[in-house]
């Protein structure tokens, strides 16, 4: 169960809701789902008098550190973790959505609890083995941070604030002439020539002497600092470590595999249709009933008649077929009905709380059981693997009661040590927010280790958990602080920076200089053979055109058009290179692109003026909203 719940972490409740699929839902009893309470804690803010939980900021905060870790893996800059970078952006973030709530339920505009169920029910995140699984579907929401009640809230809010947003984009619009001009911007031509004066050619003969790099390393030591960084004594419990520990005997796998037979032999997955009749005040649905008895005695097909009777629409499209159970899938009265089937056979009227159903057994799957053999290397590294858990989270368990408030990490280490393991307290080298190797590159390691509580050295850190299977404490040793290094171990930086800067200076001037005979009336051709250079011709080029570089391209296009005199440019690339441009002429865009292509700017322009409209409803309904921010308690 929890290892499902980790694998589907990525799922909906981790980055929002997935598309709405409506399949069946009658027999599970949604509603019972959703009697369990929100949680209740202290308030971050208020809209409308409707208040933000701190519960809710926390859930946000964690979200948004998942997306930049599913983002930027382990390259991620450790303070993107920090609780004080990501709390106001996602109390923002939360303020923005009750606006919009409170705006949508101004608007009277509601859902039905009847697709909430069939969003919850047909949502895949919950159906691990193809059918809803309840347990698992509050097991999940749980290790987000969700009840029942509070994530059923959360998706009548997303569904309202889609239809407001709906009621306002609906109403953007362009018109042709937008894509028109848009289409000529796009596809506009511009024709120019350029020199590339490369930095390297003006590095020659130039040499920087004892005093200009002392005077300059005197100016600047700002940018000759150490990197911060910090050493720490930890103590690191991983499952690996544990392993040697466990034995697991002949007896141990027998049992096992004896235990497997037997569940085998109940094992039976029974695959079941249904036509679900709703009981009616007046009765009426008797005579529904009577009718399609009838109908199924004369054998008509069971399949049409759920398409044509069951109020499940869901599983009525597909001819009642409500997928395989092991006993313990549907409601008790429809399991026991099931079971006594043969396959093909269809029950007389079954009632349950959800009204009549005719149950058809569509199939019955057992197959035979793998030997002892076949068995035996999984099984015992299976139990293996439970044995390492158990004594895993016990030692975690002790790591982290201990851990709290002892004063050095000689205690967690003896604390956790025993029944053949030894625990030891090791140092790191130093390192820094970037991170270094093992388990200092994990983000929630180099956040703690640079925090300010920890930071003081008198406490050690929250036990860390860096995955399934691997916790770290750690106490600071010492802290460096950025130092001004010396001269001399960086003279070499210093010499190379000024000879880069001199050369810029020299390639810099003889651009102006080349540039000023271009506006002398001199030709691009002449002026590179005259001064030994080479110069390139780029005609017709689009925006996104291949052959001229990138930054050259997006230069051109900065440009004023032409009035009668080439317009020159000069333009420093990252290298230093400096390319000296000559641009000559515009070619209007031809609006005869391909029916495609105006579609996907037609589209890219209506995303734009509904993105644009959005914002400026959006800032009015916050300028007229009631908000108050509290800071959140400790």
């Amino acid at each position: 169960m929890l290892q499902n719940i980790r694998d589907n972490m990525q799922g909906a409740i981790a980055y929002g809701i997935v598309g709405l699929v409506i399949v069946t839902f009658g027999l599970f009893g949604v509603e019972a789902l959703f009697m369990q309470g929100g949680m209740n804690r202290d308030s971050v803010a208020e809209v409308n008098g409707k208040e933000v939980k701190e519960i809710d900021l926390r859930r946000a905060m964690e979200m948004q550190k998942q997306q930049f870790r599913s983002m930027m893996g382990d390259k991620i800059d450790p303070r993107f973790l920090e609780d004080d970078f990501i709390r106001g952006p996602s109390l923002d973030n939360l303020v923005r959505r009750n606006v919009l709530v409170s705006e949508a339920e101004k608007k009277k505009m509601t859902v039905s609890s009847k697709v909430l169920d069939e969003k919850i029910v047909s949502d895949k995140t919950f159906r691990p083995g193809g059918q809803f699984d309840r347990e698992y579907y509050t097991e999940l929401l749980a290790s987000s941070g969700f009840s029942p009640m509070s994530y059923r809230e959360q998706l009548r809010g997303d569904y309202v604030v889609n239809q407001l947003q709906k009621g306002i984009t609906l109403s953007s619009f362009i018109v042709e002439q937008q894509v028109d001009d848009m289409v000529e911007l796009l596809h506009q031509k511009r024709s120019f020539s350029y020199i590339r004066l490369p930095l390297e050619l003006f590095n020659s003969d130039i040499t920087v002497d004892d005093q200009e790099i002392n005077d300059y390393y005197s100016a600047n030591q700002d940018r000759y600092l150490s990197e911060e960084s910090v050493k720490v004594n930890y103590v690191l419990l991983s499952k690996k470590d544990l392993l040697p520990l466990v034995d697991i005997h002949e007896s141990d796998i027998l049992d096992q595999y004896q235990i497997e037979l037997e569940n085998f032999e109940s094992n039976i997955e029974r695959h079941a249709a249904h036509i679900l009749i709703e009981e009616k005040a007046d009765g009426s649905h008797q005579k529904t009933i009577a009718e399609i008895s009838e109908k199924l005695k004369s054998g008509e097909d069971f399949a049409d008649l759920a398409k044509a009777y069951s109020v499940d629409v869901g599983s009525a499209e597909s001819g009642g077929d409500v997928g395989y159970s092991k006993g313990d899938i549907f409601v008790p009265e429809f399991e026991e009905a099931l079971s006594s089937l043969e396959v093909g056979a269809v029950s007389e009227p079954v009632k349950t709380q959800f009204g009549y159903h005719f149950i058809k057994l569509l199939d019955k799957q057992q197959g035979e059981p793998p030997t002892l053999e076949e068995s035996r290397k999984r099984i015992e590294r299976e139990l293996q693997a439970a044995l390492v858990e158990t004594l895993y989270v016990e030692k975690l368990e002790q790591m982290k009661n201990v851990s709290y408030d002892a004063g050095n990490l000689d205690d967690v280490a003896l604390a956790i040590s025993g029944n053949g393991f030894q625990a030891k307290k090791m140092t790191s080298d130093a390192f820094g927010r970037m991170g270094t190797s093992g388990p200092f590159r994990n983000p929630s390691v180099i956040s703690t280790a640079f925090s300010g509580d920890f930071l003081e050295g008198t406490i050690n850190s929250d036990v860390l958990e860096l995955s399934e299977s691997e916790a770290l404490v750690m106490r600071l040793v010492e802290h460096n602080q950025p130092k001004i290094l010396p001269l001399e171990d960086v003279r070499e930086n210093v010499s190379a920076y000024l000879v880069s800067e001199k050369a810029k200076q020299k390639a810099e001037a003889k651009a102006r200089e080349l540039e000023s005979l271009l506006q002398a009336g001199n030709s691009m051709e002449q002026v590179a053979s005259e001064n030994g250079f080479e110069w390139q011709l780029a005609l017709d080029k689009e925006r996104n055109s291949s052959g001229v570089d990138r930054q050259i391209l997006e230069a051109v296009f900065r440009l004023a058009k032409p009035e009668g005199a080439p317009v020159t440019h000069i333009e420093t690339l990252p290298s230093g290179d400096q390319v000296l441009i000559s641009f000559t002429e515009v070619t209007t865009g031809e609006a005869s692109v391909t029916e495609e292509q105006r579609a996907a700017i037609k589209r890219q322009l209506q995303q734009a003026a509904e993105r644009q409209d959005m914002a400026m409803v959006e800032a009015v309904m916050r300028s007229r909203a009631d908000i108050k921010q509290r800071k959140a308690k400790e």
